[in-house]
């Protein structure tokens, strides 16, 4: 038998919906939970979840890299592939188009001869750059280990 969403009161038998369903709850345990618990409309689990996207979006290394790159500052689009060693110009580009068509990305175009144009984090790509920088750290520690284990190796 499906589960009815607290939010909508669907029966999804399939449990493919991107409501997440919650128990019901007073609403006295709603207002003493609200600093600890918050009800998510989205779950990267079900196929169909608009985060399942958002998730496939931040699962591309030049993303990545870009928002960690632009963590570090706003950047023209020359600066930031000497930045990101082996990104293409059009890989660049297609990148930032679809950071800034995301929400995470802000471009300024500046009326100038010759033209200049400049990349920047948006409010909310900030909010994701501290958790981007700490996965590329963490990634920088261990790269090492994980190629001698995935080649046999011990360390």
């Amino acid at each position: 038998m499906g589960e009815t969403s607290v939010r909508s009161g669907r029966i999804d038998p399939r449990g493919t919906s991107c409501e997440r369903r919650h128990p019901s709850t007073s609403t006295h345990l709603r207002v003493s939970m609200e600093k600890t618990f918050r009800p998510a409309d989205c779950d990267v689990f079900l196929a169909d979840c608009p985060a399942r996207r958002v998730l496939g979006l931040l699962a591309e290394k030049w993303a990545l890299l870009v928002i960690h790159a632009l963590a570090e500052g706003e950047r023209r689009p020359g600066a930031l592939r000497r930045r990101i060693g082996g990104i293409s110009e059009k890989m660049l580009v297609q990148t930032l188009r679809r950071l800034e068509q995301h929400g995470l990305v802000s471009r300024a175009s500046f009326a100038e001869v010759p033209p200049r144009v400049e990349y920047a984090l948006t409010p909310l790509g900030w909010s994701l750059s501290s958790v981007v920088t700490a996965l590329d750290r963490w990634v920088e520690d261990h790269a090492l280990d994980m190629d001698a284990l995935a080649e046999g190796g011990k360390t």
